[in-house]
């Protein structure tokens, strides 16, 4: 009996978030290697793509910026409260759109250090296949409600594409197919 892609859906979501409890649970044994690896990741992604000086003298800059644009407010504080006798509000200086404008380009660099750093670790091996399971959950619910036809497909797809199926993927590619057995 085939299952509907509503099923489907909810499925992948039910699995979705026990490996997400279970991905947790693994990373509160050892919170500080996480966040190590978060930091070694982003620094070695920055030093690999060779921006690291680049970034330094934008942070130059910043402070530089940061200090005329404190000196500017300064001034005009300083014209508005002796014009009007009252003391005034002084603004504030964010770089938001930039810092995240660099995190968005720098996450796939990012994302493959941490898998990297993270193979050193048995504790961040075992997270680190979670995860993938994760991302790849709704191709492994798709394979397994489909055909064999499919299946096989699938296989060559990631042949011609020189991938993997992940270990979950390979145990449901073993298994009978519905009416196929």
């Amino acid at each position: 009996m085939a299952i509907s892609i509503s099923e489907k859906q909810h499925w992948k979501e039910r699995i979705e978030k026990k490996i997400k409890l279970r991905i947790h649970s693994l990373k509160s044994q050892d919170p500080a290697l996480f966040k190590e690896a978060e930091v070694v990741a982003r620094t070695t992604a920055i030093d690999s793509l060779g921006i690291s000086d680049d970034l330094d003298q934008i942070e130059q800059l910043k402070s530089q910026i940061e200090t005329l644009e404190n000196q500017k407010r300064d001034k005009g504080v300083s014209i508005i409260e002796r014009l009007s006798g009252e003391p005034a509000m002084k603004g504030y200086y964010s770089e938001y759109e930039f810092r995240n404008s660099l995190d968005n380009l720098l996450k796939t660099h990012i994302q493959k250090k941490l898998k990297d750093f993270l193979q050193a670790s048995p504790l961040g091996r075992e997270v680190a296949k979670l995860e993938s399971e994760k991302e790849n959950l709704m191709d492994t619910i798709w394979l397994a409600t489909s055909s064999r036809q499919m299946s096989d497909m699938w296989t060559k797809v990631l042949k011609l594409l020189a991938e993997e199926s992940t270990a979950f993927q390979q145990e449901i590619l073993k298994s009978a197919k519905p009416g196929e057995e």
